[in-house]
């Protein structure tokens, strides 16, 4: 087992809750109440109490490798009696694989119901939740017919990071759109997305749909969406109606 060296200073935060019912009549900042306040362990000894609390995943990936149930229930077994009974309860999930693949923006996976209930069954024999990877671009019927069938979650991360990608494309001119492309581009993280034969100068916007949200941090693009008014709380409207869409 691996150990983690934490070198810092530690002190307590101090959380103050209370009202702000008038403003200073001879500023303008406002009069607080203070009503309660609640400590806890900061700066290192906060970095400690995360790095305790960890949890891991036992993940499995179908675009690398299709696991069959017994392959999964292999899989949780070696890990039982190769790790202490300590590491071994810290595992929280497992991934499991009913048939789901993205490719161009498109979920090309092939579900399997049976699959999905036999993978479950040996998850919850270790005690373990259920969690399913790629759960992007599917209907709400299908979402809601895995958790029926007792899936505990699903990951879903390209479709939101497509959304908020096409919101901010529409307000874009031809010159950003073309700069936003070669940032997309130049980061290489939409190569996994699509197939072998893929052109991506004749496909320039899929490229960004597909793997803008990989440089939403880059100053560049950043730049560039600070021009735009309002875009964040549009950004949110569309995210809101998604998700109330699969409620």
């Amino acid at each position: 087992m691996r150990k983690i060296l934490l070198i810092g200073e530690t002190c307590i935060d101090t959380f103050v809750y209370g009202n702000c019912d008038r403003l200073n009549p001879e500023a303008p900042t406002p009069i607080f109440q203070p009503n309660k306040s609640v400590g806890s362990p900061g700066m290192a000894a906060n970095v400690k109490r995360n790095i305790q609390g960890f949890g891991f995943e036992v993940s499995t990936e179908e675009s690398i490798h299709r696991f069959e149930t017994e392959e999964i229930e292999h899989l949780l077994k070696t890990l039982r009696n190769k790790l202490s009974e300590d590491i071994f309860n810290k595992i929280t999930y497992c991934v499991i694989q009913s048939g789901t693949s993205l490719s161009l923006g498109n979920n090309t996976g092939v579900y399997s119901s049976n699959r999905l209930e036999d993978m479950i069954r040996v998850v919850k024999s270790y005690d373990l939740l259920s969690k399913e990877h790629k759960g992007d671009f599917l209907s709400k019927n299908l979402v809601s017919d895995k958790f029926k069938l007792g899936l505990d979650c699903i990951n879903i991360a390209p479709e939101f990071g497509t959304i908020e990608t096409e919101a901010i494309l529409k307000r874009l001119n031809d010159e950003e759109i073309q700069s936003f492309y070669n940032l997309c581009y130049e980061s290489n993280k939409w190569i996994k997305w699509v197939p072998s034969d893929f052109n991506p100068d004749e496909n320039k916007l899929q490229i960004i749909k597909i793997s803008g949200h990989y440089v939403f941090s880059h100053p560049k693009f950043i730049k560039i969406k600070e021009s735009i008014i309002g875009i964040d709380e549009e950004i949110k409207t569309q995210l809101k109606r998604k998700i109330s869409e699969l409620l």
